[in-house]
């Protein structure tokens, strides 16, 4: 009866990252977790600055927002969908100021990642309460400031996308 060989790691880094290894990678439901942990927060901190900074420069956002909400409500009242009732539109400065909130929120998002990927270590709010943080996988240590950009612009994208399929549904 012979041995099996001795599987050796291909790599230093497949030793390190392996499940045995002294930093295993997280499994996706850890990693899913703090992800909804960070969109919960950012959102709050999204919504209290676009609160904010709206008003300042578009002064009649918030009358438009709720005489657009009470069409809404009207037309939904009314059963529109099922009845073939138009659905009530956004005027056009409406229009701009929603795409300039959703420009701001994003740009929330992504230097939010940025910034946490690179001045703390590689830690966001939902990595921290999970124990998880982000690490490169050459240095194993901070990711560098441009993957850190790469990396915020992509998550920002995830999170940010289901947002404008609402909007444009809707």
């Amino acid at each position: 009866m012979s041995a099996e060989p001795t599987k050796y790691p291909k790599s230093v880094l497949d030793s390190v990252l392996s499940e045995n290894g002294p930093m295993p990678a997280a499994r996706f439901g850890i990693r899913l977790q703090a992800f909804f942990f960070d969109w919960v927060f950012i959102g709050m901190l999204a919504a209290i600055l676009v609160r904010l900074i709206i008003p300042h420069f578009f002064p009649s956002a918030i009358v438009e927002s709720n005489n657009w909400l009470d069409d809404f409500a009207e037309w939904i009242a009314q059963d529109g969908l099922t009845k073939n009732i138009p659905m009530p539109q956004w005027s056009e400065d409406f229009a701009i100021t929603m795409a300039f909130s959703q420009l701001l929120v994003f740009g929330i998002f992504w230097l939010y990642f940025t910034v946490s990927d690179t001045f703390f270590s590689g830690y966001t709010f939902g990595k921290s309460i999970c124990r998880l943080r982000t690490v490169s996988t050459v240095t194993m240590k901070k990711p560098a400031f441009m993957s850190s950009v790469a990396r915020g612009g992509l998550k920002a994208l995830a999170m940010f996308s289901p947002l404008i399929l609402l909007v444009t549904i809707a």
